[in-house]
């Protein structure tokens, strides 16, 4: 196997010694760089085991370390919770049976309600008022 293509792929060590795997393992960090240079050499060993010609120095740092920056710079899966809080009641105030005592009056719906001065209920917490009724206007039929 004297003209075995697969001696012409460069070492981890070569590329990251070179000046631009120098600078970017600067950037990147050493380990992740090395990493996906692992993974692209290993790529690239595959497909010239079938004779092609591999790529050059330049272009095989340029795949490795688009990846490189990919995974320290690029978008992460997360899990989209938002909606958690809104469909499992979490987010949501007690229950005002479940207050203590003292506070249970506070918690009512009705001690909420805000009487206009002067009339019947203003003044007495935990009862609800209405408020008075506008007439409705009617318009002239045409």
């Amino acid at each position: 196997m004297a003209g075995d293509v697969r001696r012409k792929v460069p070492s981890v060590d070569t590329l990251l010694r070179s000046e631009p795997g120098q600078r970017a393992s600067a950037t990147v960090g050493r380990p992740l760089l090395k990493r996906t240079l692992l993974a692209t050499l290993d790529e690239i060993r595959a497909v010239a085991a079938d004779g092609t010609e591999p790529p050059s120095d330049d272009e095989i740092l340029t795949v490795a370390i688009g990846r490189a920056a990919d995974t320290a710079f690029g978008l992460t899966p997360v899990i989209n919770a938002t909606g958690v809080l809104l469909h499992t009641n979490l987010g949501r105030a007690p229950d005002p049976r479940s207050v203590p005592s003292r506070g249970r009056r506070a918690a009512t719906p009705t001690s909420r309600s805000i009487a206009p001065p002067g009339s019947a209920a203003a003044g007495r917490p935990g009862r609800s008022c209405s408020w008075p009724r506008s007439p409705m206007r009617r318009t002239p039929s045409s």
